[in-house]
């Protein structure tokens, strides 16, 4: 029969006319059999007229059956994971963080190069720790959203503060140079010309072949790296379409909630139990590496591997001490990543299989930045050296063998993505001190690319301004690696600011008077006074701790006979420790019945995931089990409070330099929803579950005060003022933990319910701005041995409880703690 097949999508340039091609019957029926499973996705309108057959638009392509000397499209290159990662890695910022920036919305939202210019800044959603970003003007008729998170969220962040105040147009992309934005938006040219200026900046072949298109296969290429099949992709949904995003999107996010329910949370730095998970699924990546060892006969996989296995060996004698090291627990979810990397940057075909068979073990570049992040903040709150770390000695004790120079050279690839917290001086000394090692010949397995350091040190000693020390590694780049087109983008503008008389840093030792003066950092006081009594460097004068007290406390009957012990921590306000009120089983069905339950905790009434806060918790209700039942009662017996209204109980566990910054456990508005659901929390009671090894204790940055964890012991403090007001005093942190676990519950007591227990009192506030810190009134009556009474509606301030203890200061003495 005849067929006519219509070239409507005018495959072939400058062809409008219909081609007839004569088809056997053969012919037909096997395009027929082949072509089956395709039948919906050409959509075919056949119509008949006589004994010609046509069939509609789409049904058949010229491709299919191509004729002599047709044209045959060129598909665009994709930039693979490796290539972009590189890419965003060493170029340097001055001339290329616009393009940087294109490729980061490239990879998190699959845009095709037409739709940048349609990027509105109004499009963008800025929250704390991501950007979401909706394009409305797109091909289809929905719009396309996506997320864009760390650490890759920096350059954005960087590139977007570098917009001029005078800029009219709401153009979120606009020309970049020499670290400014100018008023002109980028064209869609210049977009379209990206991809091939990416891949001639890394040396790739065939540069004709990368164009606009490339953003948009390499995105979907990324996509496929989280389990999708791209054959089935490409043939069901069409890979080019809004269609595939939305499914894979969805799919993906499935996939991540199902993970995130089988760990309990996805976030394995934030949580020493999650460590433990990560460090035993290391037995199956040992036994895969094995595998893939014998396998590839390498020796540099056969040196991995045992040192894979010595790291394994000495961890078992003491897994928990192994995994509560800091630099342990960088090193264990590094392996799962960078280590895994370095063997499939060597072997790129042979790995796939090994690469298969871990992928459900790996930890995520969110777990390595966290662990990164965690190390930097230990050294930065206590003060440690950077080689003292790279050597393995934390806070003077040697708790390891040294880090490698691959270790070093990832500690400081990530310090520098690492946003808002000032660690790039860190940055530049793990880069550096990398650099010195590795001209020393201790890289011996080359995991480092020599090249790759010395631009990331270029690029840094820029950041921090030291010029001349950027000058002089970019000569060591030219020197080392002629044809490397970085001095030639860069030298001019190194040059002129070092002529300008820019101001060279010192970063021989960035942190040494840090803590007395600020300098170019812009952290602010309060964090800096508060990491001061984290390290114990202001305290209290020796006048002011004589005025505490041990002493037996009871507050109904029944606590009449079976008193609390109590430490006396602060007078004003009235803060207190209770010694032993939990006993070890107690403490233990607590942990055990959060281990299933822990999820990342949050900053504020937000419930924002942030640096601010790094730790994992489970909530617990009465109905669970009858210790959380006893235990609310005996928070009502120790504080004399009700907790009619109290939240549930909150138990934490903190990772790798686990912590919380400075806040207040009230909240300052009266329209937020604490007031809806049980008033403000009125007071706190915090159990310590464990003890530490080394740092997390608990510090009132305005009171000097530093408690260190005592496991059973529970601190109690009030936080409002008798007027209701928050009191600013009891501004609080959990510093980060050095060393060890810490397992921690907390009781938040509301308002409601304690009119009568704790009355209101206006006339202890005044008007004037110094007004808003007041002593508070620990309202529970102390006993001394025999006293039967029953307590009063008016209960003894703090000063009547020191008299009292005076005067049965040997009826109530019990031995305290050393360190009281």
């Amino acid at each position: 029969s005849n067929i006519e097949i219509e070239n409507r999508n005018k495959v072939e340039p400058k062809v409008n006319k219909c081609r007839r091609n004569r088809l056997s019957h053969g012919e037909l029926v096997h395009f027929i059999k082949l072509r089956i499973p395709y039948h919906r996705l050409f959509q075919p309108t056949p119509k008949v007229s006589g004994n010609v057959q046509r069939i509609g638009q789409n049904v058949i392509r010229l491709t299919m059956f191509p004729s002599p000397g047709s044209y045959e499209p060129k598909k665009a290159k994709v930039l693979t994971e490796m290539e972009l990662r590189r890419f965003i890695d060493e170029a340097p910022d001055v001339a290329w963080l616009d393009v940087k920036v294109v490729c980061i919305f490239a990879i998190f939202g699959a845009c095709r190069s037409h739709e940048f210019p349609q990027i509105l800044t109004s499009h963008i959603t800025r929250y704390d720790d991501l950007y979401h970003i909706e394009i409305k003007d797109t091909k289809n008729t929905k719009p396309n959203r996506f997320a864009i998170t760390e650490p890759l969220l920096g350059y954005v962040r960087r590139y977007e503060a570098l917009r001029p105040a005078q800029a009219t147009t709401d153009r979120f992309f606009i020309n970049y140079r020499n670290e400014k934005c100018t008023v002109q938006v980028i064209g869609k040219h210049k977009f379209y010309q990206m991809p091939h200026r990416i891949a001639e900046f890394l040396n790739l072949p065939d540069l004709d072949l990368y164009t606009g298109h490339s953003f948009r296969r390499s995105s979907t290429s990324l996509y496929a790296n989280t389990g999708a099949i791209i054959e089935a992709v490409k043939r069901h949904t069409g890979h080019s379409s809004s269609k595939f995003r939305i499914i894979m999107c969805n799919a993906v996010l499935y996939i991540l909630l199902l993970l995130c329910v089988g760990l309990a949370n996805c976030e394995i730095f934030s949580a020493i139990e999650e460590l433990e998970q990560q460090f035993s699924n290391e037995n199956l990546l040992i036994t895969a590496l094995e595998k893939f060892s014998e396998k590839v006969k390498d020796d540099y996989v056969y040196r991995k591997l045992k040192k894979w296995r010595i790291e394994h060996s000495t961890a078992e004698d003491d897994i928990t001490g192994y995994i509560t090291n800091p630099l342990n627990a960088f090193l264990i979810i590094k392996r799962s990543i960078e280590d895994v990397k370095l063997m499939k940057s060597r072997f790129p075909q042979e790995a796939k299989k090994f690469l298969r068979d871990i992928s459900a073990l790996q930890a995520s570049d969110v777990d390595l930045l966290g662990a990164v992040e965690g190390m930097l903040r230990l050294q930065f709150f206590y003060k440690l050296k950077t080689k003292d770390f790279a050597n393995g000695i934390i806070d003077g004790d040697e708790t390891r063998s040294p880090l490698s120079v691959h270790d070093l050279f990832v500690i400081g690839q990530k310090a520098r993505a690492i946003e808002g917290q000032d660690y790039i001086y860190f940055a530049l000394e793990y880069l550096q001190l990398a650099y010195e090692k590795l001209q020393e010949g201790l890289d011996v397995d080359n995991e480092v690319n020599e090249k790759f350091l010395i631009r990331s040190l270029v690029s840094t000693y820029k950041t921090v301004k030291n010029f001349e020390k950027a000058l002089e590694m970019l000569e060591e780049l030219k020197t080392k690696f002629p044809g490397d087109k970085t001095y030639s983008q860069i030298s001019d503008s190194l040059y002129d600011a070092r002529k300008n008389g820019a101001k060279n840093a010192n970063v021989n030792d960035p942190f040494s008077d840090y803590f007395e003066h600020t300098g170019t950092f812009s952290v602010l006081k309060d964090r800096i006074l508060n990491s001061q009594v984290c390290r114990g460097n202001i305290s209290r004068s020796t006048h002011e701790i004589s005025k505490l007290h041990c002493h037996y406390i009871s507050t109904n009957a029944f606590s009449t006979l079976a008193r609390f012990k109590v430490e006396e921590v602060n007078l004003e306000p009235y803060i207190v420790l209770f010694v032993d009120v939990l006993s070890d089983d107690e403490l233990q069905v607590l942990k055990d019945s959060s281990k299933e339950k822990l999820s990342r905790a949050m900053a504020t009434q937000d419930e924002i995931v942030t640096s601010r806060r790094v730790a994992q918790l489970s909530w617990h209700y009465q109905s669970e089990d009858e210790i959380f039942r006893k235990l609310t009662q005996r928070v009502e017996d120790m504080t004399a409070l009700s907790l009619e209204t109290a939240e549930p109980l909150q138990t934490q566990n903190y990772g790798i330099g686990g912590h919380y910054d400075g806040h207040w456990d009230c909240v300052m508005k009266f329209d937020t929803p604490f007031h809806t659901y049980g008033g403000n929390r009125i007071a706190t009671v915090l159990f310590y579950l464990s003890d530490v090894v080394k740092g997390g204790g608990t510090v009132f940055t305005y009171l000097k005060l530093h408690v260190s964890p005592r496991k059973g012991a529970a601190i109690f403090w009030h936080n409002m003022t008798p007027s209701g007001s928050c009191d600013f005093k009891t501004r609080h942190s959990a510093c980060p933990v050095l060393l060890g676990s810490k397992w921690v519950a907390n009781k938040w007591i509301r308002e409601y319910g304690n009119e009568q227990k704790r009355p209101c009192e206006p006339g202890k506030v005044s008007n004037n701005a110094d007004s808003t810190i007041h002593s508070i009134t620990f309202r529970i009556t102390v006993r001394a041995v025999g006293d039967s009474e029953t307590s009063s509606d008016v209960m003894p301030s703090a000063s009547s409880e020191i008299k009292a203890i005076a005067s049965t200061k040997e009826e109530m003495a019990f031995p305290t703690s050393p360190n009281t």
